[in-house]
């Protein structure tokens, strides 16, 4: 038996003998290593000039804090004073606003990006937009479910068109025809249109793929990335990649404006509300402010009393104050009666409720608050699917819920003023006792009178207010501010040639050297003599 010393001195002597004839094996197979290499080298060479690099770009956008004193709900600023409907944006939810199918589905029509074209390269096939594009084309007959494409030819304003397919469906067909006129083929009259980047000596073979717009919508969504620049912060980054840099520019600036677009007519809906319920409430005033002129004008007439001014000052000079509170909270049982009305009106449960009407209550305020934008958000699910979804059923319960939660505050609210109204008729008629020398004619036009005020007082504050809801929906700015327009690199985000090169040569000399020493481990066994 070997002494524990001749054993170690044995198996370092084979560990130094087997890693010399592993170089030897690897010096013995060096074109394995330099086959290998050239031949990932080359793949990878052929997958740069067929890969078509791509472009990152990247844009910032500020949601701007529309605070409780500056912002009223659809930019209502004159209804300020009120203290109604106020609230700072969620950038999460405005985050996720802007990826929306909804949002690049309308991205996709503006720009027509259903519509892609390509050209060949040596052996890259290269997509056409803005500057590179000549042509422009428009197939009559397909739907948004209806997928299509051909080769068009184009040699100094002639087309010839073939290689037709329509969904699964292939046509044999070739057409000719010329710029700007109808073109019959079997998948429809094509429309071929010059670009600004048209020449007349434009020579070249193009291909036309026409696919779903919302297939298209969801491939570009794909490309999209958006978040937070910070979470404290209100700054949001979308950054897009593209093979055209031009094409990447242009979706995120309509991204954008789609936003903002949508933001402002979900303002602007409430607006209209607004507007609408103010002018129905005018019409009834004017025909009850003129029956009561007209009242006052008769009784003057009837009872010889030429100088209504002297009367007033002389019965309002003990009454002033109970006056003014009653002109008030007249004004306030009004407009709570008819909110509640408009509650209390089937027809109207899709309808956003009025805004900015019931004075100095923060309880109501916020139930309609949350009551219009869970109705904002109902509506625009029913726009884009059905008032049968699930979701939308769903929001009909809450907001049902939450209308009569609103119906019943309004109810306290009424209550109260008809008790504090009680409490002031009830103090001003003792007052009227008081004088008990005041004619009973001046009582009449007291009476009258107050009415009159009631409702001219009413009259101006609607006039005014509906003045400042079509000033303020004809200025209302966007939500957003753009701090850094679309931009990027001149160079290719990807792919990146010298990594993939410095890979392949990785490979070149690791995966022959992996063989070598499998092969090793399968043939040669140190063997160990105990004698």
């Amino acid at each position: 038996m070997a002494t524990e010393t001749e054993t170690i001195q044995y198996q370092t002597s084979t560990d130094n003998l087997s890693i010399k004839e592993y170089l030897s094996n690897c010096k013995k197979h060096w074109r394995w290593f330099l086959y290998t290499t050239i031949t990932l080298v080359l793949l990878t060479v052929l997958y740069l000039l067929i890969k078509n690099p791509t472009y990152e770009r990247s844009t910032s956008i500020m949601i701007k804090d529309n605070n409780p004193a500056g912002n009223i709900t659809a930019g209502l600023s004159a209804f300020q004073s009120l203290g109604f409907l106020g609230g700072s944006s969620n950038v999460s939810n405005e985050l996720v606003s802007m990826q929306t199918p909804y949002v690049m589905l309308e991205v996709v029509k503006r720009l027509k990006l259903d519509y892609n074209y390509y050209t060949w390269e040596f052996i890259r096939k290269v997509p056409l937009y803005g500057k590179t594009l000549p042509i422009q084309t428009e197939v009559d007959g397909l739907s948004d479910e209806d997928k299509a494409c051909f080769k068009m030819e184009l040699k100094q304003g002639n087309i010839r068109i073939w290689n037709f397919k329509k969904n699964k469906e292939k046509f044999s067909e070739e057409v000719t025809g010329t710029l700007n006129k109808p073109i019959k083929s079997p998948i429809g009259n094509i429309t071929i249109r010059p670009t600004k980047a048209y020449r007349n000596d434009d020579e070249m073979t193009i291909e036309v793929e026409r696919l779903q717009p919302y297939e298209q919508a969801q491939v570009q969504k794909k490309q999209l990335l958006a978040g937070l620049d910070d979470e404290m912060a209100q700054v949001i980054t979308l950054t897009y990649e593209d093979p055209i840099p031009e094409r990447a520019i242009d979706i995120l600036n309509m991204l954008i404006k789609v936003y903002n677009e949508d933001w402002m007519r979900d303002k602007n809906d409430l607006v209209v509300a607004t507007t609408d319920f103010i002018d129905g409430r005018l019409n009834f005033i004017e025909k009850e402010l003129q029956t009561v002129e007209e009242n006052i004008t008769d009784y003057k007439s009837q009872n010889l009393i030429p100088d209504i001014v002297e009367v007033s000052k002389l019965y309002m000079a003990k009454v002033d104050a109970n006056k003014d509170q009653l002109v008030q909270l007249n004004s306030q049982m009004y407009m709570a009666t008819y909110v509640r009305d408009f509650l209390k009106d089937n027809s109207n449960k899709n309808e956003l409720l009025p805004a900015n009407l019931i004075i100095n209550d923060q309880n109501i305020e916020q139930q309609i608050v949350d009551y219009n934008n869970l109705q904002l958000q109902r509506n625009r699910l029913a726009l884009n699917s059905s008032d049968k979804n699930p979701l939308v059923l769903d929001m009909d319960k809450q907001l049902k819920s939450m209308r009569q939660a609103v119906l019943a505050t309004i109810d306290n609210v009424v209550k109260q003023l008809k008790i504090q109204i009680n409490s002031i008729t009830k103090s001003e008629r003792e007052n009227l006792d008081w004088i008990g020398a005041s004619p009973v004619k001046a009582k009449h036009l007291l009476s009258a009178e107050r009415q009159q005020k009631v409702k001219e007082t009413l009259y101006i504050f609607l006039l005014q207010k509906r003045e400042e809801n079509v000033l303020s929906q004809a200025f209302t700015a966007y939500n957003t501010r753009i701090l850094t327009p679309p931009m990027g690199s001149v160079k290719p985000a990807s792919p990146h040639k010298l990594r993939l090169l410095a890979l392949a040569l990785f490979l070149g000399i690791l995966l022959p050297a992996i063989v070598i020493f499998m092969m090793m481990s399968f043939t040669t066994k140190p063997q160990r003599d105990d004698n």
